[in-house]
């Protein structure tokens, strides 16, 4: 006794989203994390580089605009919103 399997086409085959792209942002942040912490371990006056690196502008410039931002989250703006503002004022001040 034979069968046969007909297909309309109607069934599609789905590819699925892997999670590389989160999982490759994770280990870059691990990666960064590890590397500064070696820094600052293995080569204290480095710690001033790397500050200087990551945080280009007068740290009491940031530490104003960090507070806003907090100030902000707290009396209930959205979080997309606090942290534009709040990468604006650091670029506003770089320049």
């Amino acid at each position: 006794m034979g069968y046969r399997i007909d297909y309309d086409g109607s069934t599609r085959i789905t590819n699925y989203r892997t999670s590389t792209g989160i999982r490759l942002r994770t280990l870059v942040a691990a990666g960064i994390l590890l590397f500064s912490i070696t820094v600052r371990t293995v080569w204290p006056d480095g710690s001033a580089v790397l500050q200087s690196v990551f945080i280009p502008t007068d740290l009491n410039a940031t530490e104003i605009a960090f507070s806003e931002l907090m100030a902000d989250i707290c009396h209930g703006e959205p979080l997309g919103s606090s942290i534009t503002t709040f990468c604006q004022k650091i670029i506003d001040d770089a320049a």
